[in-house]
């Protein structure tokens, strides 16, 4: 019984202190600034008005236009940052490729000028075996441009490099590896 008495007077105190609430008053002070707020200053009660606050309530038609326009608005933002990074994806893949076409022109045109000086035989052998590994670096490090990242151990490369990139077999073991410089 005690418990039932309690809730009902809380919700009869949360009913009143909710009307008391809506009560919202306006009026002007003394520098002529428009004040609005639920408790007035003493000097100022014969001046408020009270504001039916009622009137500025949404309804729910127009609160959930509010939600669906946050969400499409949402939405609309981060396709905009979707499509800005794919532009920029696209543009970084794009310079990429223009610059390793031109390094494989540049090594086309080292490679044409040294064939004017015809090597023997087993500097020939060598040529090749040299070539054979410049074609797989070469390919190697155009692919690695492509990464998309280290995924289970295993690298995944962008789809768009086999468009830029030649796939080069690995020399066979006849072709030792190039020494460094």
């Amino acid at each position: 019984m005690k418990l039932r008495t309690l809730i009902l007077a809380s919700l009869c105190g949360l009913g009143v202190h909710a009307l008391q609430a809506a009560d919202i008053y306006r009026w002007v002070d003394d520098q002529g600034q428009t004040q609005v707020s639920d408790v007035v200053p003493e000097k100022y009660r014969d001046k408020a008005t009270r504001l039916n606050s009622r009137k500025y309530e949404l309804t729910s038609e127009q609160k959930a236009d509010a939600r669906d326009r946050a969400v499409y608005e949402a939405r609309r933002a981060r396709d905009e940052n979707d499509m800005q990074r794919q532009a920029q994806y696209e543009a970084e893949a794009q310079d990429s490729a223009r610059r390793y076409q031109a390094e494989q022109a540049l090594a086309r045109a080292r490679a044409k000028a040294n064939q004017n000086n015809q090597p023997s035989a087993s500097d020939s052998a060598k040529s090749q075996c040299e070539d054979q590994w410049r074609r797989y670096n070469d390919g190697v490090a155009c692919f690695s441009r492509f990464a998309a990242g280290n995924t289970g151990g295993s690298v995944r490369i962008r789809p768009e490099a086999y468009q830029y990139c030649t796939d080069a077999q690995i020399p066979p073991s006849s072709c030792p590896p190039p020494q460094a410089r």
